[in-house]
């Protein structure tokens, strides 16, 4: 199958689709399954210096510099803007 390795490819959010329908065996075939299976076991998870500096341009700070730690503070200010997918 070429699912998985296009996956893997496409970045973090693909592969996290590809774990989560791994777990929906009411929607997929026991092939499907077993390849996206493959994505909780192949995958290793990415380091947090990686989605930094998305959340800072995101969110014009760190969760971590949060002083509640809670991204659901951050939202108020972010929904205001368009949200558009960039790479």
């Amino acid at each position: 199958m070429q699912v998985r390795p296009a996956m893997e490819e496409l970045g973090p959010t693909f592969v996290k689709l590809g774990q989560i329908l791994a777990g929906r065996a009411d929607l997929f075939g026991p092939d499907w399954i077993a390849e996206f299976s493959r994505l909780h076991s192949r995958y290793r998870p990415c380091r947090w210096t990686i989605f930094e500096p998305s959340c800072v341009k995101t969110w014009a700070t760190s969760p971590r510099r949060s002083s509640s730690a809670s991204m659901p503070s951050l939202w108020p200010r972010h929904r205001s803007r368009r949200c558009t997918a960039r790479s």
